[in-house]
């Protein structure tokens, strides 16, 4: 009886510490991956705010403004459009009313994206503060939990030329 035991213990206990082994190596995979997506939606997040700066630092008058829309006039007299298209950030530039527009897409995997205009306490000053949310796919994740990586940016803009 005791050989038979000892015949089948062994095998018991490596199976065991090869399950604990696969297991750990599952874990360590899936936050690397974790870390790797939260690195790469803030990338994007902030470089929406990049390409929204370079487009804000001409605004001359704000036509519209919605939660996830802006329209302005640029100081050379464009009409520019900045909007979430999708996942994606867009901003349509128009030189006339007649003319098409120059459309420029960003991939931004954006799950939410919000402007507002907050005066600064002085007359005629105010900010445009941009809030940007980003978020992976369920499909990048290499474990079967449906979690996504979000990553999150803002960002005060003054507009001086704004009366």
């Amino acid at each position: 009886m005791s050989t038979l035991v000892d015949l089948i213990l062994p095998p018991i206990i490596v199976s065991i510490i090869i399950l604990m082994i696969l297991s750990l190596n599952t874990r360590m995979m899936e936050s690397q991956v974790d870390a790797r997506l939260t690195g790469e939606m803030q990338q994007y997040a902030n470089a929406v705010l990049s390409a929204i700066q370079e487009e804000v630092r001409s605004v001359d008058d704000i036509v519209s403004l919605s939660e996830s829309e802006i329209r302005f006039v640029s100081t050379n007299k464009e009409t520019v459009k900045i909007f979430r298209y999708g996942r994606d950030l867009k901003i349509e530039k128009t030189t006339s009313p007649q003319g098409t527009p120059q459309t420029k897409t960003y991939p931004a995997r954006l799950s939410s994206i919000k402007f507002d205009i907050v005066d600064i306490g002085e007359e005629g000053q105010t900010l445009l503060r941009v809030f940007i949310e980003s978020e992976s796919n369920a499909s990048e994740k290499v474990a079967t939990s449906p979690s996504r990586q979000r990553a999150y940016a803002q960002r005060d803009f003054y507009l001086r030329n704004v009366q």
